[in-house]
């Protein structure tokens, strides 16, 4: 807001085209401009105790910014810790574990072993099947 007036100013004076602070010249109108507007000290300039055209902010502001940040901070925390990773995501995924079982059915409900013994409806039927293998090729072995 305080380069506006000095924009605006430069205008009034003839300046061609529209300025734009650069940091060779630390943000300072051309030389042959800086009589023609206001100066450093003025409170169109200068303002919250800063010196010069910045973007300087009140110390409240700055404090209410950096407070904030910090709860927005904690609350993601919180959140990917409980949510994501936490008490929340298991559970969700054990609901969703009963819905598909529910909906599609267990897949080792219906297999059964080699030797006749059917295999417990919650298991997946790899390990049962694997070691069923295991079995069949120690009897080939002895």
């Amino acid at each position: 807001p305080q380069l506006i007036r000095w924009q605006e100013e430069m205008e009034q004076a003839g300046y061609p085209g529209h300025w734009l602070p650069s940091r060779e010249e630390k943000c300072m109108p051309p030389p042959e401009y800086r009589a023609e507007v206001s100066s450093m000290d003025s409170p169109d300039i200068s303002q919250f105790g800063c010196t010069g055209p910045n973007n300087c902010y009140p110390t409240e502001f700055r404090w209410e910014v950096i407070i904030v940040y910090l709860c927005y901070i904690l609350v993601n925390h919180a959140f990917v810790k409980l949510v994501l990773q936490g008490p929340v995501a298991s559970y969700l995924r054990r609901r969703q574990k009963h819905r598909d079982q529910s909906v599609f059915g267990t897949i080792a409900a219906d297999t059964s072993t080699d030797d006749g013994s059917s295999t417990d409806e919650g298991s997946s039927g790899i390990e049962s099947s694997s070691s069923s293998s295991s079995s069949s090729t120690s009897n080939h072995i002895d």
